[in-house]
């Protein structure tokens, strides 16, 4: 028989025996002990009865109050027992009805539960001492005792290893002569303990603790066990029950993205190993288990960013050692569609600048949805601006690249939105880019196209011609080549200068062009102008005066010249009756001509010739003579 003290019992109305101190109730939490040692011993096959009801489930008595907080008197009676066991109202049958139930039954033992009070701390356990079975009694308390203070004090520490607490919490086995009802009226062996002093703040703190409890009855029933002569080795472990699912109910719909899930406790059949349960939870969308709560003692979860979707939530319970079968229910979220995040865009840059002739490509990155529905991908939208004015637009497309090619020059912008499938995201905001012009060719200006020259040194000069869009620097630098009769034979590097120097050159023709840069392209070439370098004279090889005649004191004499230029060519050609003479009076180069001379018939006459290329050079002269023949006029 266990007899948890106290309950309600009437007294011209419902009271309890001992009131609240520290938290505890000493008529309820009695009960908690009894629970625990009751499942224990039934576990292993014992018959167990008790003097109050330790089903909290069992609904109320007809007082109103739970049945399970009725004390003995009031419990006996309302399970059918005769008016000998329950005797009448007040605190004394209440007392009475306790050992006389067990004698009713023909109990082996009796083990009375309480807490004490006082002002001590620790454990003591009682018998009495004229019962007629003071001896087995003795026993009984002092294996109770024993076991109590042993695991207490290896399993939970508190009073039971403090050394301010009197014997470390071991106060001991005490007879009594009739002090205590429910041993002294008991014909059989008996025994109360005083587990802990519900006036001590600490003692009291793990009268309320499960595990403490379950330390409790662990200890009673090795005690039991052991004073009727069986193994002491726990029974085997039942599993706990399933945990009752308590919201949301089975079915719940819901347009919110979080649910609180909550469970209560289902409890155990022995309340043991230990004395309360934990709980691993379970969230699964079809077959794919979305989210996980790992064992713990509380009997909530939020669970939050959740896409649309039915969902199954499991819950089962743990006592240390087993788990049980999965309780589970269902639940639908029905969210109203949230637009996809906006896309990033990632090439080119902001500001970026290209060259006007490359090709420019537009990429982005997806942004993801937050709820990735109603389909699980994005698809895209792009508009293209040239100076403010949308120019071209790509429509939606998986795609998250666009090849726009060559641009012209001139600023552009960009903008991407991504799509649900629902919705869009809003348009990301105008990213900005410049395709380059590039600068205008520059304009020779010396020396003229097709100048010849007898310098070694000519400087070249040019204009230039600025850039349409003046940018990305306001200033232009050259870049220049020369070429010598085909082959390119110096080069100008980029320069700010708009004139070029040559020195020492050589014979020949030449040609230069020249190139603007703008910082980030070279333009177009100029045209190409042309030069002749000709520092070389031409050859006068023959000179020839044919004899003349004429009808008075002049004669016409025909003159033939041969020469040659390798360079700009013969050009000009002078005569005169003496080198000495020559003027500066030059006529264009012609092989053949005449020359006037003057003298009498007979006289030896004298030119002289010189010849000169266009580029200035003179020939050597060359002095011919001739017989003057004049003969008499015809009638």
């Amino acid at each position: 028989m266990l007899n948890p003290g106290h309950g309600y019992f009437y007294d011209g109305g419902w009271k309890l025996a001992r009131g609240l101190t520290n938290g505890v109730r000493e008529d309820f939490t009695n009960v908690e002990f009894a629970i625990q040692t009751h499942a224990r011993l039934a576990a292993r096959g014992a018959t167990v009865y008790a003097t109050r009801e330790l089903n909290k489930s069992a609904g109320n008595h007809s007082s109103g109050y739970p049945l399970w907080q009725m004390g003995a008197s009031v419990y006996t009676r309302h399970i059918g027992l005769p008016q000998s066991i329950w005797g009448g109202d007040g605190e004394g049958s209440d007392i009475n009805a306790r050992p006389r139930y067990a004698n009713h039954v023909n109990a082996n033992l009796v083990v009375n539960l309480h807490t004490n009070a006082g002002g001590g701390c620790g454990t003591e356990t009682w018998y009495d001492t004229a019962n007629g079975y003071q001896d087995q009694s003795r026993r009984l308390a002092e294996l109770i005792q024993s076991k109590v203070v042993q695991t207490l004090r290896s399993e939970w520490g508190g009073s039971w290893s403090d050394s301010r607490c009197y014997n470390r919490g071991d106060r001991g086995v005490k007879g009594s002569n009739g002090v205590y009802g429910e041993n002294r009226w008991a014909t059989r062996p008996a025994a109360l303990i005083e587990i802990a002093f519900h006036d001590n703040p600490s003692d009291a703190q793990a009268i309320l603790d499960p595990r403490f409890q379950a330390l409790v009855a662990q200890a009673i029933d090795a005690a039991i066990v052991e004073y009727v002569g069986g193994s002491v080795s726990p029974p085997p472990n039942q599993l706990p029950n399933q945990p009752v699912l308590t919201a949301p109910a089975n079915g719940f719909v819901t347009t919110q993205g979080s649910v609180r899930l909550e469970w209560r406790d289902g409890g155990d059949p022995d309340n043991g190993p230990r004395g309360h349960r934990d709980f691993e939870a379970e969230l699964w969308r079809g077959t794919t288990r979305v989210s996980y709560r790992t064992w713990g003692v509380g009997t909530v979860w939020d669970v939050s960013g959740l896409a649309p979707g039915t969902y199954t939530w499991k819950v089962r319970s743990g006592d240390g050692k087993d788990a049980s079968a999965w309780a589970e229910r269902s639940f639908t979220i029905a969210l109203p569609n949230q637009p996809p995040n906006k896309p990033t865009q990632s090439e080119p840059a902001a500001n970026q600048l290209f060259a006007s002739v490359t090709p420019v490509a537009l990429k982005w990155a997806d942004g993801g949805d937050p709820d990735n529905g109603p389909r699980a991908f994005r698809d895209y939208y792009v508009e293209l601006f040239r100076n403010g004015t949308k120019i071209n637009e790509l429509g939606w497309t998986t795609a998250t690249e666009w090849d726009l090619g060559v641009l012209a020059p001139g600023t552009y912008a960009w903008r991407v939105q991504s799509g649900d499938g629902a919705e869009g995201s809003g348009w990301t905001a105008q990213r900005p880019f410049r395709v380059n012009a590039v600068p205008n060719k520059p304009t020779l200006t010396e020396p003229a196209n097709g100048v010849v020259t007898s310098q070694r040194s000519v400087r070249l000069a040019w204009r230039d011609n600025g850039d349409p869009d003046n940018g990305p620097r306001a200033f232009r630098d050259y870049y220049g080549e020369l070429f010598r009769d085909g082959t390119k034979i110096r080069e100008l590097e980029w320069t700010t200068d708009t004139a070029w120097q040559l020195n020492d050159l050589a014979d020949g023709l030449y040609e230069w062009r020249v190139q603007s840069g703008d910082g980030a392209e070279g333009g177009g070439w100029s045209a190409k102008y042309r030069f002749r370098v000709d520092t070389t004279a031409p050859t006068l090889s023959a000179a020839t005066l044919n004899y003349g005649w004429g009808t008075a004191a002049q004669v016409a004499v025909p003159l033939a010249i041969t020469a040659s230029d390798t360079g700009s060519g013969v050009a000009t050609f002078r005569t005169a009756a003496t080198c000495a003479a020559l003027g500066d009076t030059w006529q264009p180069y012609r092989a053949s001509s005449t020359v006037t001379l003057s003298g009498q018939h007979g006289d030896t006459a004298r030119v002289c010739v010189q010849v000169r290329d266009a580029a200035g050079n003179a020939s050597a002269t060359a002095e011919r003579t001739v017989m003057l023949d004049f003969y008499p006029a015809q009638p």
